[in-house]
């Protein structure tokens, strides 16, 4: 799930960046001390040297299932559910740490001009997208820090990914001889760039994939064992 998903369903938004909630909370009932405390403590994986912990996955999973309403989609079994926004949470963590460790980081104006682009688009001034938010039950400081990880992936995946992603001449020319007056989306790739940027794009996704798999067999992923239950 992306960050720039929340967004106004009627909108559409021409942002591309990695999807990352690592950390968005809702306001919740206040619980009795003793609770909080265990739910706060309860382990679910151990990423390298950080805990993604219950309460964390109870939040996300919160703020998934109001997307997926929000938006109408269906919504899947809540066994399946968890075991899906945990495992993405996995993945983000892990990232974040990659870039983290590669001093990868995004400047205040950078963000600031992100977050003006998200309001833009969704026609709101930036007080007013704020206050859309905070009713949506999202808080603006924690919405801000989600932006920032957003863009550190996006980089991220550019250093490690994209920036090795070339596409010969061959490859084109191969393409469009091969593909030369079918039907369907294919034939609206007539053009040799069109071609050369969509033979990228698969590339890259490909290149992501493998990458986040060499990525998960290199680092130390330890699922508790009573988180079966959660």
């Amino acid at each position: 799930m992306r960050i720039f998903d929340w967004v106004k369903p009627s909108v559409v938004v021409l942002l591309t960046v990695l999807s990352v909630f690592p950390s968005l909370t809702v306001a919740k009932t206040q619980k009795p001390l003793s609770s909080a405390v265990q739910e706060v403590d309860r382990v679910l994986v151990v990423v390298n040297h950080e805990v993604i912990t219950q309460r964390e996955l109870a939040a996300r999973l919160e703020l998934v299932t109001r997307r997926l309403q929000q938006t109408k989609a269906p919504i899947p079994p809540a066994a399946h559910l968890k075991l899906q926004v945990l495992e993405q949470m996995v993945l983000e963590r892990m990232q974040l740490q990659t870039a983290n460790q590669e001093r990868i980081t995004v400047n205040d104006e950078t963000i600031d001009r992100t977050l003006e682009q998200i309001a833009q688009a969704n026609r709101l001034s930036l007080e007013q997208y704020r206050e859309w938010l905070k009713k949506q039950g999202v808080a603006w400081s924690v919405f801000v820090t989600d932006v920032k990880n957003e863009l550190i992936l996006s980089r991220l995946r550019q250093k490690e990914v994209e920036q090795k992603i070339t596409v010969s001449d061959a490859e084109v020319a191969n393409y469009l001889a091969n593909h030369q007056g079918t039907e369907g989306a294919e034939k609206s790739l007539a053009q040799p760039e069109q071609v050369r940027q969509a033979l990228g794009m698969r590339k890259a996704e490909q290149a992501y994939a493998d990458w986040l798999r060499e990525l998960r067999d290199s680092s130390f992923i330890l699922y508790k064992t009573d988180s079966a239950a959660f």
